[in-house]
């Protein structure tokens, strides 16, 4: 038995992983933070940072009917990831795939390379995740989201990621818990003024 037997091939649609394995797989990034955006009221606006393949903003539509649009934003560049290089090759395969995985929801989702709109009732991180552009993404979003909105960050189990949260935190001098949920995910709500 080939020790890569039933893995799950990283270059499928939604609609294949679902009839290989079926959907939502549990290793999920949104799975945690799910239940907490069903609680916060209708229409909300939404922004992922690191679309990837689509799969977070997929899960969060589809389970999420009070999410009236999310804005998912990736360069789709190259670059030097925690667990090794990510290629131009790789990053083109995962535009295609988020392309046809999130056509499913119309205007419900918007792709972009750089961050569009303000206002946001939640943020959800999960880009390149050296310490450096976890901290730059957390400066770009957290003005843009409303107060009381909930601001989440995939992988804080990683050492760069974890420690650019608590670097943030400290220097905006945030109290609001730290929350720490199902697949390396931590999230706060951003204090009311």
């Amino acid at each position: 038995m080939d020790i890569l037997d039933g893995i799950l091939d990283d270059n499928l649609t939604i609609e294949e992983i679902e009839k290989e394995t079926g959907w939502p797989p549990d290793y999920i990034s949104t799975k945690g933070v799910l239940p907490y955006i069903k609680r916060m009221g209708p229409d909300l606006m939404g922004l992922e940072i690191g679309t990837g393949r689509g799969e977070s903003a997929y899960h969060l539509l589809e389970f999420c009917p009070n999410i009236r649009k999310i804005i998912t934003v990736d360069p789709y560049k190259a670059y030097q990831e925690w667990n090794g290089p990510i290629s131009q090759e790789v990053q083109n395969k995962s535009k295609e795939l988020a392309i046809a995985n999130l056509a499913k929801f119309g205007d419900r989702a918007e792709m972009h390379e750089n961050i569009h709109g303000t206002d946001f009732d939640f943020v959800y991180i999960d880009g390149d995740h050296s310490l450096p552009c976890v901290l730059q993404d957390l400066e770009a979003c957290y003005d843009i989201l409303k107060p009381g909105g909930l601001i989440s960050v995939h992988d804080c189990n990683l050492g760069s990621v974890g420690d650019a949260i608590r670097q943030f935190r400290k220097a905006r001098r945030i109290g609001m818990p730290l929350n720490n949920s199902s697949n390396g995910l931590a999230f706060w709500y951003k204090h009311k003024d």
